[in-house]
């Protein structure tokens, strides 16, 4: 009976990454409007503390109405939606920072 249980919980897991990943790209673009090039003088730490404070209000909606359209999710998976989701909009946010400041940054050239 173990093994049925390591197989449901690994689809779960499975089903929860993909919800996540999905909520992360609906809310890319309202997060990346909230931060607004804010974080461009902030160090990468305090970059990804303001993404995940201003994530806050796009993603836990969208995980909301998620869990309300849609009966196959099981409410007990909010709060790993909410941290993955989080995570990838953070994670795709900073990637976008870091792009950016190699472009602006002055080519090195030896002496």
């Amino acid at each position: 009976m173990e093994i049925f249980s390591i197989i449901a919980h690994l689809r779960g897991d499975a089903r929860v990454a993909e919800l996540a990943e999905t909520i992360a790209e609906q809310s890319l673009e309202a997060v990346r409007d909230r931060i607004d090039g804010r974080i461009a003088s902030l160090s990468m730490a305090e970059g990804r503390g303001y993404i995940r404070a201003r994530s806050a209000a796009v993603v836990r909606p969208a995980v909301d109405e998620t869990l309300r359209s849609n009966r196959e999710v099981k409410p007990a998976w909010r709060s790993q939606l909410v941290e993955r989701a989080t995570e990838e909009v953070v994670r795709r946010l900073l990637w976008e920072e870091l792009s950016r400041r190699r472009e602006a940054a002055p080519a090195r050239r030896a002496a």
